[in-house]
């Protein structure tokens, strides 16, 4: 049963008294009515429902794997992940399985072994949710209502609210708050009534250390009213961390500080974004989390100070050219921050255009002309940008570089003979000593070889495969794919990975696996992964029959983005090693 009794998961058979046999059924807590019966032929061991009644937890036997298979299904069945946990296979006993709020994680006690597992589940994370609301500018924002007309408004909310009000679990508070925030979102009319839902709101989940619920209703107070948001979600992340011990909630303050930290920066409040850095920082020690996310917390904080210093030094710039537009040396110091220190290239192009560097001037001019979408037919400006990375300074030279990757990649296809060698050779990296090229190494097999037309092994731009290259339907058999090399991307941050995919696909990052289907799930899978101005590993493995219906394609959101898009060919690279596996 949920919490509040609104929805009982039950075994037995249809309260309508059908003759549906024993099945398991959703049932409305109040009315009696069947929300939603589950399939008679799952063969279920045990059966567990979310705390929000949406969502349930299924054990039941599958063909090829380990009889204590979990699957996580929607109340319209359908599947949205799939865990092993690490029990042993055959216990004579069914563990127990709970469901966090909203499902972030499931746990798992098996009480043969003794041992808990906790699961994190896809979307889990708060990241993607997290936005900078509002700060310092008004924007056409209402003012914060006097006390005079909050008391009023408070007054009628809590006697037209007061049953929701006496309830004091904390299941109950977070429905509370949920449901001020729908409300608060229909009232268009009372902007004081308005206010003092969302603050309740607020309040509410802040006071049960939810800081995802916590974050929606300071983002719609932002919208709605002058009220520094930033400074609030600082200040309610820093509550919640200090008031809870579970770790997938101080996860999730951690990804939340993580993400409002490289909001403020691309926002130039460096202040704002080092305060951020560090609650993370505190959060994923407090956690315990492992030592690579440590040590990336401790970078993300070490580069907004860096930032922050760098950023006094162009200040003084930023407001000569409010008073002076035409400054040279102003236009040149702004636009190398930009494009150098933040990644935001269009804005800090437009800046060293105007700028007193003759050469990297004629750079910039080159390319704010180039079309930002499709192929270029010459590489005249990746030969620009890399003629300047070699005279670049050294603080300027990994961003020269990116670039040059950049319009080498765009390029490429486009050209031929010497010029296409050459290009090659030049988006070429050398790091600790070791020689990475362009593309991934993809290796094939296959049952029936002959399906492969000969060939083993290539060497893969972006990964985007269609079984139907192979495609023979005398000689249809099961393909397996494994792409090897590794990310390099032009900034550092948190990505989205997602694998738009038709059949199993297991995609390791670092080492760690981050996305894996290969139990059976074939819809799209996403994975939020930290990425830093480095090479990191890649591993995807896929299997697919030869046919044209089946396909892989790796995308990302990039940081601060909001659209998927293919993995471009300058963020993908391989170890020259390993090109010893190529046909001659």
């Amino acid at each position: 049963m949920t919490p509040n009794g609104s929805v009982l998961l039950y075994h037995g058979r249809s309260p309508q008294q059908r003759a549906d046999g024993h099945a398991y059924y959703l049932i409305d807590g109040k009315t009696g009515e069947q929300i939603h019966m589950f399939p008679l032929n799952w063969n279920v061991r045990t059966m567990s429902m979310s705390p929000e009644g949406d969502m349930v937890v299924v054990q039941r036997p599958a063909a090829g794997v380990s009889d204590n298979l979990l699957e996580v299904f929607d109340i319209k069945d359908t599947s949205i992940a799939k865990v092993v946990p690490e029990i042993p296979a055959g216990t004579r006993l069914t563990p127990s399985v709970a469901v966090s709020w909203e499902a972030h994680a499931i746990a798992i006690y098996d009480s043969e072994s003794k041992k808990l597992c906790v699961y994190d589940l896809p979307g889990s994370s708060s990241a993607s949710v997290v936005t900078r609301p509002k700060g310092r500018e008004d924007g056409g924002r209402a003012t914060v209502p006097d006390d005079a007309a909050i008391a009023k408004a408070e007054a009628t909310i809590r006697q037209v609210l007061k049953d929701d009000y006496a309830k004091k679990t904390p299941a109950d508070q977070k429905a509370l708050a949920q449901k001020l925030l729908k409300l608060a979102g229909e009232t268009t009319d009372d902007p004081v009534s308005r206010y003092v839902m969302l603050r309740d709101a607020r309040e509410f989940a802040q006071g049960i250390a939810d800081p995802t619920v916590t974050l929606q209703a300071i983002d719609s107070l932002a919208k709605w009213y002058q009220i520094n948001g930033p400074a609030q979600q600082l200040a309610s992340l820093e509550k919640i961390l200090a008031a809870t011990t579970i770790p997938a909630t101080v996860k999730i303050v951690a990804e939340a500080a993580t993400a409002s930290a490289q909001a403020a920066s691309d926002a130039d409040e460096l202040d704002e974004a080092v305060d951020f850095s560090q609650l993370a920082v505190n959060a994923v020690k407090k956690a315990k989390l492992t030592a690579p996310a440590i040590e990336e917390a401790d970078t993300n904080l070490a580069n907004a100070k860096k930032s922050r210093d760098a950023f006094a030094i162009i200040r003084p710039a930023l407001e000569k050219l409010k008073s002076t537009p035409d400054d040279p040396a102003s236009h040149t110091i702004v636009g190398k921050y930009r494009c150098f220190i933040q990644n935001r290239w269009e804005d800090g192009l437009k800046h060293i255009s105007k700028g007193e560097d003759a050469v990297l001037r004629m750079v910039a001019e080159l390319d704010l002309k180039a079309p930002r979408t499709g192929p270029i037919e010459d590489s005249k400006l990746a030969e620009a940008w890399w003629e300047y990375a070699q005279i670049a300074p050294a603080d300027a030279q990994w961003a020269a570089q990116v670039r040059t990757r950049y319009w080498y990649g765009r390029c490429i296809p486009a050209l031929t003979g010497l010029k296409k060698a050459q290009a090659e050779g030049r988006l070429a990296i050398t790091v600790a000593g070791m020689e990475y090229r362009p593309g991934l190494l993809c290796e094939f097999t296959a049952k029936q070889v002959a399906v492969l037309k000969g060939k083993k092994a290539r060497i893969d731009p972006i990964i985007d495969f269609s079984g139907g290259e192979f495609s023979d339907g005398a000689k249809q058999t099961d393909l397996t794919l494994k792409w090897t090399g590794a990310l390099v991307p032009s900034r550092g941050g948190r990505y989205m990975l997602v694998a738009q995919t038709t059949d199993p696909v297991r995609v390791r990052v670092d080492g760690k696996i981050v996305i894996d289907t290969m139990i059976g799930g074939t819809s799209k899978r996403e994975a939020s992964v930290v990425l830093g101005e480095k090479v990191t590993p890649l591993v995807v493995d896929y299997s697919t029959p030869n046919t044209d219906r089946h396909r892989i394609k790796l995308a990302w959101i990039v940081p601060g983005g909001t659209a998927e898009e293919a993995i471009p060919a300058d963020c993908l690279f391989h170890d020259k090693k390993i090109e010893a596996v190529l046909p001659k």
